[in-house]
């Protein structure tokens, strides 16, 4: 989100570390980008013989939020890594996810391949949540008919929430000790979470609960001079937020819920306001993929880790005669019968969607 909030940036544009040191940006995002291209050629040339590097055209997809001046600052990070510019492209990430949506399924892509047929695609990111809005021309092409948009309404939002609850739980001083002392705790609570969040739900009754590590106890009982139970006591939750076997936090799900309010009612509205203009009114179908994964990992984090592997994805249209207020759904995993299926159920409509997963390998 730098590039995006940073309206002055140059190439000594700087960024803050974990431990809130600064550091120049552009060789930060030149050795990013180096380390994905020497990644990529060592896994073409394991697959694949007499692929050489001059023969790769290399695409960087961008938010569609970011201004000329972030473009630019990506070009020049590219330039710096001694790629050949010529084979560089920079794309939209929502253009780029409406284009991906042609390799879908069968259903989905006959529900986009009518002449005429005008669609919304919403790539919901880490950073972003962005939006592109096209119509199918004849011969398969692509006319955009509004300007991508979108905002800073991805994942990373409901996290600094989250940071926020740690450290008016545990106090600003035990959470910053933690970033800078104990790295890898830090690390590990943020990778919990990033699992956590992925599992919950409007639907979710349930208290939900977190690990703490005895460091943070400790880092929170040295800085505040109270026990853990004693500060939650005197902040005033009450039975909201709770300590269990000394090491976990239950809290009531109604205080999670919040931290993703705010991505959300302004991602809802964004769309409402978008689906109003006149020449929007078309638009008959939303794509948004529910992506399944599977791995033989106790505890995943990333889908990106070893062994992790996509089994399918699931494209829900969503109808545009519901608000988009009212838009509830039942997604259903299907085991024990002869198949594994993935179901989802638009709970206002009882339309429904299946996808047969295929794990043979």
């Amino acid at each position: 989100m730098v590039l995006h909030n940073n309206k002055t940036l140059s190439r000594t544009t700087t960024v803050k570390d974990i431990e809130g040191n600064s550091h120049q940006a552009l060789p930060i995002f030149s050795m990013a980008i180096k380390f994905l291209q020497t990644h990529l050629l060592q896994t073409v040339a394991n697959q694949k013989k007499g692929v050489l590097e001059k023969d790769i055209c290399y695409v960087i997809t961008v938010p569609a939020i970011w201004d000329d001046n972030a473009k630019e600052f990506m070009r020049t990070a590219v330039k710096e890594t001694g790629i050949d510019e010529t084979r560089v492209t920079l794309a939209l990430e929502p253009e780029a996810a409406s284009i991906w949506c042609e390799t879908l399924d069968v259903d989905t892509r006959a529900s986009l391949a009518g002449t005429g047929t005008q669609y919304m695609v919403i790539d919901l990111g880490g950073g972003t949540a962005d939006i592109s809005i096209q119509e199918k021309e004849q011969g398969g092409t692509l006319k955009e008919i509004h300007k991508p948009t979108g905002g800073p309404w991805g994942g990373t939002y409901v996290d600094a929430k989250y940071l926020k609850f740690l450290e008016h739980i545990f106090g600003n001083k035990a959470i910053t000790s933690l970033k800078t002392e104990e790295m890898a705790d830090y690390f590990d609570v943020i990778r919990e979470f990033e699992t956590k969040k992925r599992t919950f739900s409007k639907q979710t009754e349930d208290k939900f609960t977190f690990k703490i590590s005895a460091t943070t106890r400790k880092q929170s009982e040295r800085f505040t001079g109270q026990n853990l139970e004693q500060r939650i006591c005197s902040l005033g939750y009450g039975d909201s937020v709770i300590v269990k076997g000394g090491d976990k936090l239950r809290v009531k799900p109604d205080i999670v819920r919040s931290w993703f309010d705010g991505p959300l009612n302004n991602l809802v509205d964004h769309v409402k306001t978008l689906l109003k203009e006149p020449k929007l009114r078309a638009v008959q179908t939303v794509v948004a993929p529910i992506t399944i994964y599977r791995t033989t990992a106790e505890n995943p984090v990333y889908v990106t880790d070893p062994g992790c592997e996509l089994l399918g994805k699931l494209v829900v249209e969503l109808p545009r005669h519901t608000p988009l207020s009212e838009l509830d759904f039942d997604t259903t995993f299907m085991f024990g019968g002869t198949e594994l299926v993935v179901k989802n159920r638009v709970r206002k409509t009882g339309e429904e969607q299946i996808l047969k997963l295929n794990c043979l390998k």
